[in-house]
């Protein structure tokens, strides 16, 4: 794959992830439908996390999100835990907007470069920072499957008013 590929599959599916925040009010963002462990706003600051530690951590860079985000959108996080308040839906979409943009600028010639330090997942590693954009690319597309589902879930509650609850 060359580097007009990679960006390529890089800006579609983030597209597709900004374009399933659109019409998500504030309310839906925090509802969580019965059977459900996260809600639209987690995964979407999930999404970004990931991607995050993708093309920090693993190319030994400091991080750009604050430790904030890591703490309410990392693995094994759930909302109901936590202990401040998350960021807006926009501020969200600014960040990934924001992260796009620099993986496009920081990253594009760097796709062949060894990670700091292999990522082993079902007993496959990946050595390259262009492997482990594959990889959380489809990540990416799993938690847009949930997200799908969410707003599914969600619109068959009709709870997307502010004036209705759900348990949380």
């Amino acid at each position: 794959m060359n580097q007009e590929q990679w960006l390529g599959q890089i800006r579609l599916v983030r597209r597709i992830t900004l374009q399933a925040m659109e019409g998500v009010t504030e309310v839906a963002a925090d509802i969580q439908p019965a059977g459900f462990p996260n809600t639209l706003r987690w995964h979407f600051g999930h999404i970004l996390t990931v991607q995050e530690t993708v093309f920090t951590h693993f190319a030994g860079e400091a991080s750009k999100l604050s430790s904030k985000i890591f703490t309410l959108f990392s693995n094994g996080t759930v909302p109901k835990e936590w202990s401040f308040p998350p960021p807006s839906l926009l501020e969200l979409r600014q960040l990934l907007e924001a992260q796009l943009s620099y993986i496009e600028s920081a990253y594009a010639h760097r796709m062949d470069e060894t990670a700091i330090k292999p990522f082993r997942r079902l007993g496959h590693t990946m050595y390259t920072l262009g492997e482990l954009l594959l990889f959380s690319l489809h990540h990416e597309g799993i938690h847009l499957g949930y997200i799908n589902s969410l707003k599914k879930a969600i619109a068959l509650s009709g709870i997307d008013d502010p004036g209705q609850t759900l348990s949380h």
